[in-house]
């Protein structure tokens, strides 16, 4: 199927993530009536294993993709063991515990979550923080900051800060915060430069996010295809639970306090809430 390749050409990193809804406008393209079922899946007889061709990162949030939009999810065997042999037997004795518990809080949430089955997909336009300046744990979301939840700038051209979208940045903190002198083309104190301000890409390359809504419920998807964690900034404000894990929801805000009308979410490969 069309979301079959698009999730392929994501994984390894050839398109950005929003060319899933460009795979799911092909279906319509095609004359599919909207009564149409189709079977999702990242994998089958006929391909190569997703794990070994485009990393477990991607898998995960490839996987979430065919749980959370419409049509029916299949696993090929060994999928949720975490195999990369194209054929063999499955393991069930030494297989990848973690992934197979993944996948299986995915089935639980599309049986919970009766929008993932019948409900629309609307876009959602996010953003990805690129900043250095950290930021702060909000005081509901119940989860102190650890070192590998602070932001970390774009590493590389693969980043979602350089693969596409405005960034909104000025400042950097780190820097200011060491630099007593007076600067040059404002000639204010550069320690005023320490404010802090969260520079953001608003078309990010390895993020995509999504609503699921059916008249009666209402759920945002966002999906992270790359290898490092992002935190992602959200137009409107959501709940503090996770719905694929019931647990708190890793919230952050900006440190002076001034958050916009959403919230910054902490996405490994895949969150799923309600807008408040």
């Amino acid at each position: 199927t069309a979301l079959h390749s698009a999730l392929r050409d994501i994984g390894r990193g050839e398109t950005p993530a929003s060319a899933i809804f460009d795979a799911l406008d092909d279906a319509r393209w095609q004359g599919f009536p909207a009564s149409a079922v189709h079977l999702r899946y990242i994998e089958n007889h006929d391909e190569t294993r997703y794990l070994a061709d485009c990393g477990e990162a991607a898998l995960r949030a490839a996987a979430a993709a065919t749980f959370t939009l419409p049509g029916a999810p299949m696993l090929y065997y060994g999928q949720e063991r975490g195999m990369t042999a194209d054929r063999g037997p499955m393991k069930w004795y030494d297989g990848d515990a973690e992934l197979t518990d993944f996948h299986r809080s995915l089935s639980q949430l599309r049986q919970t979550e009766s929008v993932l089955t019948t409900g629309d997909v609307e876009p959602c336009s996010v953003g990805v923080v690129t900043t250095t300046t950290e930021l702060a744990t909000t005081a509901s979301s119940g989860v102190e900051p650890t070192a590998s939840d602070s932001v970390e700038p774009a590493a590389d051209d693969d980043s979602d800060a350089t693969a596409g979208g405005d960034t909104t940045a000025t400042a950097n903190n780190e820097g200011a915060a060491t630099n007593n002198t007076t600067d040059a083309e404002t000639d204010k104190p550069a320690a005023a430069a320490a404010t802090p301000i969260i520079e953001t890409v608003d078309d990010p390359y390895h993020v995509v996010a999504f609503w699921r809504s059916d008249g009666d419920d209402r759920l945002l998807v966002v999906l992270n295809f790359s290898t490092e964690r992002q935190t992602v900034a959200l137009p409107t404000a959501v709940g503090d639970t996770e719905l694929r894990t019931d647990a708190p929801l890793r919230k952050r805000h900006h440190p002076d306090g001034e958050d916009g009308p959403g919230d910054y979410v902490v996405v490994d490969s895949v969150v799923v809430c309600r807008p408040v």
